[in-house]
């Protein structure tokens, strides 16, 4: 084998170890139900405190609406965080070194951001069963 063809495999190699870091973009990894007893300050202060709790920090704040910025190390994330009395939802909305691609029509990104969103919305959904 040629030192040229070795070094096209290990390149080849190094792409494909590349892309398997990317996984599918998961917005609300799980359905964030809200307790039929909940009030949009006690929505609105769950969220708050799981966000604080995780690192994130608010970017913008409307009622029913966060917009939230995660940075950790060199990588950074946003999403927003829609909610009422009978949801929750979060959705990516940019992102920078997590390698946020769309590949056939499929958004991907780092491996990382669905596990730092999962963590957030677990969060989110503990607090919410302390609402009384």
């Amino acid at each position: 084998m040629s030192k040229k063809t070795l070094v096209m495999l290990v390149l080849v190699a190094f792409w494909l170890v590349g892309c398997a870091t990317t996984a599918p973009v998961l917005d609300s990894p799980r359905a964030i139900d809200v307790p039929g007893n909940a009030s949009m300050e006690e929505i609105e202060d769950a969220i708050l405190d799981a966000m604080r709790n995780r690192g994130w920090a608010v970017h913008e704040r409307n009622r029913g609406e966060i917009i939230a910025d995660l940075h950790v190390r060199s990588h950074f994330a946003r999403v927003g965080i829609t909610y009422n009395t009978g949801a929750i939802a979060i959705e990516y909305m940019d992102s920078e070194n997590l390698e946020y691609e769309v590949v056939d029509g499929q958004q991907r990104i780092h491996g990382n951001f669905n596990s730092w969103l999962t963590n957030l919305s677990n969060d989110i959904q503990r607090n919410l069963s302390y609402v009384e």
